[in-house]
């Protein structure tokens, strides 16, 4: 590794282009985590480990104006500051290769800068670093097994034992709740510790986390629903010639707000008094939830609410138990079941898993074929 000290930011899960927190807010929240200045400057590194995007854009949108403003700022500023800039694929159904409309832009910007999109497995030797990076995009394979023994095939074959850094965007069983567990596919964190040096970058789950100093998930970088309401921001990591590093996590302070009110068995005289003390300071924008049991006044409140106070989002929700409450938010509004993206690239495998060992070799060798012929022409 380099005899210098290495500077790295790393974040996750912007989610450009989200039907509830703006494009434009998200923006102005991603310049102020990286204004242009000395600090800045500073970074040798820049990772943004997945899901730039919440979902497909069209072209005549006005977010996708603001995203290549912003990303041109952006890009320009690390030429300028010479920071190395390294992304890789979120989930597919949150990227959709979008990513790469925006580095088909640098070509055409006039600048020199090491910038660089991983939408495959990979390993990179940073030669200006000289550190050996390895990128592990989204649902690479339907099994993280199958991602796994990819990743020791492709160690073998760079001829490594170990990487310094790891790039992901996953969940381990340390991110999930236990009783879930048998739902999800899941990384084993004990595997890629034991082959990284360094530090493992974790996007997808959108709670800051730190696991024994090694995996960090920075979570979201700004929050995107209700449920989804802790701090939220981006991890800065220094790592010394020694061998040792220090991670800090740096809170987005512009992160919109989403706050829940419970106000069961409150009447009207007092509920709006209580109200309006919670939402006096927020700033426009913010989105605020009512929570209670049926019948309950503060359900019915609602319209009143936007009238009292037009610059927020209200919404409601009945509680059906007494003892019911949010746990974190951890993968946004989706259901717990992970679809599948299916691809050219990924259709064989998967339909191949599932004809395996079912039927006589040569109809599985036949329907290979077929499928090969139907899918590449």
């Amino acid at each position: 590794m380099s005899s210098k000290q290495i500077k790295i930011a790393e974040f996750s899960d912007v989610h450009l282009g989200h039907p509830s927190t703006p494009t434009t807010h998200i923006l102005r929240s991603l310049r102020h985590m990286f204004p242009d200045n000395e600090k800045t400057a500073e970074l040798d590194l820049i990772i943004i480990a997945g899901d730039l995007f919440d979902r497909l854009l069209d072209y005549n949108s006005d977010d996708v104006t603001e995203i290549e403003l912003w990303w041109i700022a952006f890009v320009r500023m690390c030429a300028r500051n010479k920071t190395i800039l390294r992304v890789i694929r979120g989930t597919p159904f949150h990227d959709r290769d979008q990513i790469k409309r925006l580095f088909s832009l640098i070509d055409g910007m006039d600048i020199e800068v090491d910038a660089k999109y991983f939408p495959i497995l990979d390993i990179e030797h940073i030669t200006a670093l000289d550190i050996d990076v390895l990128y592990i995009p989204d649902e690479w394979r339907h099994r993280c097994d199958d991602t796994w023994f990819e990743v020791v095939d492709l160690l073998a074959k760079k001829g490594l034992e170990k990487i310094d850094i790891v790039v992901m965007h996953g969940a381990f069983h340390h991110q999930m709740p236990k009783n879930i567990h048998h739902q999800l596919e899941l990384h084993q964190a004990s595997r890629y510790i034991d082959i990284t040096r360094r530090v493992i970058y974790v996007g997808h789950v959108h709670q800051m986390s730190n696991y024994e100093g090694v995996i960090l998930s920075a979570g979201s970088t700004d929050r995107l629903s209700h449920g989804d309401e802790g701090t939220k921001g981006h991890w800065r990591t220094t790592l010394f010639s020694d061998g040792t590093q220090t991670h800090k996590f740096i809170p987005n302070a512009l992160a919109l707000p989403y706050i829940t009110i419970q106000a069961s068995d409150v009447n009207a005289e007092e509920l709006y008094p209580i109200i309006d003390k919670r939402v006096e300071k927020l700033p426009d924008g913010s989105h605020v939830r009512l929570v209670g049991k049926k019948g309950d006044v503060v359900l019915q409140a609602i319209d009143t609410l936007k009238i009292r106070h037009p610059t927020y989002h209200w919404v409601t929700k009945e509680m059906k138990k007494e003892e019911e409450l949010d746990v974190p938010l951890l993968l946004e509004n989706k259901p717990v079941f992970k679809a599948i993206h299916i691809t050219p690239k990924n259709i064989e495998e998967l339909m191949m898993a599932r004809i395996n060992n079912k039927y006589p070799q040569h109809l599985v060798d036949n329907a290979a074929k077929l499928l090969n012929e139907a899918v590449n022409g």
